[in-house]
Formats: structure tokens, sequence, C-alpha cells
């Protein structure tokens, strides 16, 4: 006895959902980076402006205390004005809407490496404009496998790009002795960005090389 069900239209139909929430939120990102980067970015750097005149006006007054009290205020506003940027960049970089995910890549590498994060080598030849929902999923993709490796301190991680037959992405991590083994796509938390990538008719998969290299490659 056997019991069959077509399920290629719920398939479709959940496809079609999980679409639509990713859209969503991408949009609900850009629109929330614009108004950070916008809005309060500029407000603050305005804010600026003005502490700086009144910096001018008592800079020839001998009260030592409020001069370090501006002067607190204003190293507390371009912090916050710096801050505010790093997370505009972080949900949807402006770069990325603008040219594409190279610069973008190369844009949030150079600044893990004015940070003195020294480990990345990044090589990326591309032929031609890319879809952007596939350029949004490979730099967040990208971003999330650095930023973990950031954390666990690897000595080196090398990514490779080109579009020259299929869009590839190839990421070869250095891990340190022993640790390979714990790297899959469930322990590092990839599960999502795996699924976006299939979503959009792509594959995501991570293999080990030798003890202390492991593989992620993203084929489209």
């Amino acid at each position: 006895m056997a019991l069959r069900q077509d399920i290629t239209e719920r398939k479709l139909f959940n496809q079609q959902v999980l679409n639509s929430i990713i859209t969503t939120q991408e949009q609900d990102r850009e629109v929330f980076s614009e108004d950070l980067y916008e809005g309060l970015a500029q407000s603050l750097a305005a804010l600026m402006m003005q502490v700086g005149v009144i910096e001018l006006k008592i800079q020839n007054l001998a009260d030592t205390d409020l001069k370090n009290s501006v002067a607190y205020i204003k190293k507390y506003i371009q912090e916050n004005i710096e801050n505010t940027r790093v997370l505009a960049t972080s949900l949807m970089p402006r770069t990325m809407m603008r040219y594409g995910v190279e610069p973008s890549l190369r844009s949030y590498i150079s600044k893990l490496h004015e940070q003195g994060e020294r480990f990345i080598e990044f090589n990326c030849l591309l032929d031609g404009a890319l879809d952007k929902d596939i350029e949004i999923t490979l730099y967040r993709t990208i971003v999330a496998v650095l930023d973990k490796a950031s954390v666990h301190r690897v000595p080196k991680v090398i990514i490779h790009i080109n579009n020259k037959d299929n869009l590839s992405v190839v990421v070869e991590i250095s891990c340190h002795k022993g640790e390979a083994e714990k790297c899959t796509i469930e322990n590092q938390g990839y599960t999502p960005y795996q699924k976006r990538i299939e979503l959009l008719g792509g594959n995501m998969f991570m293999q080990k090389l030798r003890d202390e290299i492991l593989i992620i490659t993203i084929k489209f």
C-alpha cells in the first residue's frame, strides 16, 4: 500500500513566501539605513558644527572646565556620527546599491584593516553586473564569514570570486589546529545564508581540506 501526494505547488508557495520575507527585510534595511545616514548622521554633523562655533567663541576664555566640557561633547558627537555610519553601512552599504558587491566588500575589508584585522586576502574578477539579490546575499554571507573568522582570530582567510563560466565564490579559511572539525554550516550559523542562496538558485557547502583548512564554496 502506498500513499503519494504532489507537493510541488506547496514548495513553490513556500519559496514565494520566503522570497517575499527576504525582499521585505532588505527593503526595510535599505530604508532604515538611508534614514540613519541621511537623517541622524547629518543631524549630528550639523550639531557638531554648532559645537565648533561655540568652541571658537570660548577659545580665549580662561574657563578650563568649560573648554573641557565642550571638547568632551565634541568627541562624544563625533563617536556617535561614526557609530551611526557604521550601523547604516552594516544594514545596507551605500556602495552596494550604487556600485555592486566587489567595492562593497573591498570597503568592508578596508575598514577591518584599519582596525588592525589583517588576516584577509581578497581576489575578485567579475565581468559585468550581477543580479542585485545575488549581490546582496553574497555580501551578507561573506561578511558573516569574516565576522565569525574575526571572532575566532583565525590566521588567514582567502576569498576568490569570479564569474568566468558560472558565478563562483571560494572562501579558504585557515583554522587553528583541531578547530576545522567544529566548523560546519550548522555550527557556524550559516544555515539562513545557505537557504537564501538556494532560493536564488545557487548552492553553498563546506568541506575540510587537511586538518586546518576549511573551504566554503558558493556556486550559481
